[in-house]
């Protein structure tokens, strides 16, 4: 299980905190400066960067699927 605080926008600093299973998290290299604007904006950023965000979440979900294929 992981903890995983999900803010509300425009004030992150009021949101959610859940408990899910490691296996259902999908990591994406975002740096915090990066996830803030994110929130700050409501989820307002330019296309390109809606782009980058998709492409990284798919390769993490292929890169996930790979490791789970991969004999132990």
């Amino acid at each position: 299980m992981i903890s995983v605080f999900l803010p509300c926008s425009p004030n992150p600093t009021t949101g959610f905190f859940f408990y899910i299973p490691a296996r259902d998290v999908i990591e994406i290299p975002m740096t915090p400066e990066a996830a803030a604007k994110l929130i700050m904006s409501a989820g307002l950023i330019p296309a390109e960067m809606q782009t980058q965000l998709g492409a990284m979440a798919e390769a993490a979900k292929r890169e996930r699927v790979a490791t789970q294929a991969a004999p132990r």
